[in-house]
């Protein structure tokens, strides 16, 4: 009998397999209606999606995600949020930095193997981070990384599901919208 890991029969591999981790902010504007932000990346596929980026040695995945929107957008994130399982009062309104690691849910995209890495597994994980609906309309927020990031643009929920380019970001975003819909916030 072999000692190594094998993908169970759900497809989905053991956690032990997953080499690789990303973490994300979903910007979401609490305008009417609401809008998220999405980029699109200056590699060759020029996709559409989430900010998102690997941790730094030291950094929790929170504070991954909250530096990797930054570093792309220029959009610092403050408020989050909050878990499903959060009695607080101000639970509609999200949760402040400083209280984030017992209080908040990473949406966790489905596993998928990274052809940029020899096939690896990946796994993705993404916060919900909410900005004053004026955000959208100040133009002077959104510095965008020269390096990485072609555009940006600030979406309706569903058009922004549309517009991500691969299915991970889609399901993503549904599930945010779910979450603000669960919230009292659509």
């Amino acid at each position: 009998m072999s000692s190594t890991t094998s993908t169970p029969p759900t497809g989905r591999p053991a956690p032990e397999e997953i080499q690789e981790h990303s973490y994300g902010l979903i910007p979401i504007s609490l305008s009417t209606p609401p809008l998220v932000l999405l980029i699109q990346q200056k590699s060759e596929a020029r996709h559409w999606g989430i900010p998102k980026g690997h941790a730094d040695p030291g950094e929790s995945p929170l504070q991954a995600a909250i530096r990797e929107l930054e570093e792309e957008t220029g959009l610092r994130a403050s408020r989050f949020l909050p878990s499903s399982s959060s009695t607080s009062a101000s639970a509609s309104k999200g949760v402040e930095a400083s209280a984030i690691n017992e209080e908040t849910d990473a949406i966790q995209g489905e596993p998928y193997r990274n052809p940029r890495r020899n096939d690896g597994w990946k796994s993705n994980y993404y916060y919900v981070a909410l900005f004053d609906g004026a955000i959208k309309n100040n133009a002077g927020a959104l510095k965008l990384q020269e390096e990485e990031v072609e555009s940006a643009e600030w979406l309706e929920l569903d058009a922004a599901a549309e517009r991500c380019t691969y299915e991970e970001g889609r399901q993503v975003v549904r599930q945010a919208k779910s979450l603000l819909e669960t919230r009292g916030l659509l």
